[in-house]
């Protein structure tokens, strides 16, 4: 990792989340506090977030800086405009036993995390799971649900295929 990689915010000491949820960001300060505004209002109490900064512009700096909470920290970057290693550096900066990607253009349902987890928990040899999404445009029209069966299809259009939350022990 570069040696220009700041980590800002408190890392918890001692007890390890539950989950790590991942957002890596680039400018789109519109979308990014709608994604940040759906992580923390999770009913599922134990995570944190990492957001991991591409070397966006100040309205996006200045967004990040007024995030005040303890279960929140920024990891900064200079610009590499190469999403895998913005997310690699969050997931190294992140404590949690599982890691859930939240890209800065989407939102979560407030019980996804508390439904994926019962799920892991309920089924324990299973150590990753993903979900189904709905695609909604800029214009706020809600495209068809994209089940997991679909995923093929939508991963070839490059719309995404929900979230994944894998253990860190895979």
């Amino acid at each position: 990792m570069q040696s220009s990689v700041r980590v800002a915010g408190p890392r918890s000491e001692g007890r390890m989340p539950s989950v790590s949820i991942i957002i890596p960001a680039f400018n789109r300060t519109k979308f990014l506090s709608l994604a940040v505004e759906s992580a923390v209002n999770q009913t599922y109490p134990d995570w944190e977030l990492i957001i991991a900064d591409d070397g966006s512009d100040e309205e996006t700096h200045r967004y990040l800086r007024g995030i005040a909470s303890p279960t929140v920290r920024i990891v900064w970057l200079p610009h590499s405009g190469n999403p895998s290693l913005v997310r690699n550096a969050a997931a190294a900066a992140a404590s949690g036993r599982y890691l859930a990607f939240l890209d800065s253009d989407d939102e979560w349902a407030p019980q996804k995390l508390e439904r994926q987890m019962a799920a892991l928990r309920d089924q324990p040899q299973c150590r990753w799971s993903y979900t189904a999404c709905r695609h909604i445009e800029e214009s706020l029209d809600i495209q068809a649900a994209a089940h997991a069966g679909d995923r093929h299809r939508h991963a070839n259009r490059g719309d995404g295929t929900g979230s994944v939350r894998g253990s860190r022990r895979l």
